[in-house]
C-alpha cells in the first residue's frame, strides 16, 4: 500500500464496510460515493451497531452516471493531495457513461494520484460461450453487459493513466482462489472470455487538477 495516501474515493460503496475494518493511514479521510437511497439504508444500520470507522469517513450522495466532481469537492477533497480512486465494474453502462467515468476523476486527480478498476473484456461480452449465462442474467432482471474494453491499458493510457493490468485468474491476482481455467493474455483475446484487474497512476498532463 501507498502509505502517503491521505485520501481515498470507494465508488459506488454500498454497503461496502471497508471504513470500519482495515486498518487505514493515520489522518486518512475516505469518501464513499453513492445514490442517496444507499445511504438512507446503511447508515441507520451502522448506527445501530454503533460502528466506528478507522478512518475519516465522509460520505457523498451521488451516482456515478450523473456529476458528481462537485459533490465530492464539497465533502473537503482535496485535488492537491495524494489520493486513490476506486472504480467499481461497469460492465452495465453504456460506452458514452463508462467515458465520462473514466475521465472525471482527472479532473479532480493530480499526477501521481492512484486508480483501481476491472474491465470486462469485449469479448467476454460478445463470446458465445458467455450467452447462456448473460440470457439468464437478464431474465433475473439484471441489466444488460454493454460495456468492455480489449486494450485496458491503451483505455486508460488514452484518459490519462499509466496502468497495469492482470487478467482475472493469473497468478499474480488469483491469491489462490481462482477455481476456474487460466488463459495467458499472449494468447490472442478474440472469443476468450477475460476479465480484467487494472491499477493506474495519473500522467504529468492535460487533465491534472494541478
Amino acid at each position: 500500500r501507498d502509505l502517503s495516501l491521505t485520501q481515498v474515493v470507494l465508488f459506488s460503496a454500498g454497503m461496502d464496510a471497508r471504513a470500519f475494518r482495515l486498518r487505514w493511514p493515520a489522518k486518512l479521510v475516505l469518501f464513499e460515493v453513492d445514490d442517496a437511497a444507499v445511504f438512507d439504508l446503511k447508515e441507520p444500520v451502522l448506527r445501530r451497531r454503533r460502528a466506528k470507522p478507522a478512518c475519516d469517513r465522509r460520505i457523498v450522495r451521488a451516482n456515478l452516471a450523473n456529476a458528481w466532481t462537485s459533490k465530492l469537492l464539497a465533502a473537503g477533497f482535496d485535488p492537491c493531495r495524494p489520493a486513490a480512486f476506486m472504480i467499481p465494474w461497469l460492465a452495465h453502462f453504456d460506452a458514452t457513461t463508462a467515458e465520462r467515468v473514466f475521465r472525471e476523476p482527472g479532473e479532480v486527480a493530480c499526477a501521481g494520484n492512484w486508480l483501481g478498476t476491472d474491465f470486462v473484456g469485449l469479448d467476454t461480452i460478445e463470446s458465445p460461450f458467455m450467452k447462456p449465462l448473460l440470457d439468464k442474467l437478464a431474465a433475473l432482471g439484471y441489466p444488460a453487459w454493454r460495456f468492455g474494453v480489449r486494450d485496458p491499458e491503451s483505455f486508460l493510457a488514452e484518459r490519462g493513466w499509466s496502468a497495469e493490468c492482470a487478467v482475472l485468474g493469473a497468478p499474480e491476482a488469483s491469491y489462490g482462489r481462482w477455481r476456474y481455467g487460466y488463459i495467458p493474455r499472449t494468447v490472442p483475446d478474440r472469443a476468450i472470455p477475460r476479465h480484467y484487474l487494472a491499477v493506474a497512476r495519473k500522467m504529468p498532463g492535460k487533465g491534472n487538477a494541478r
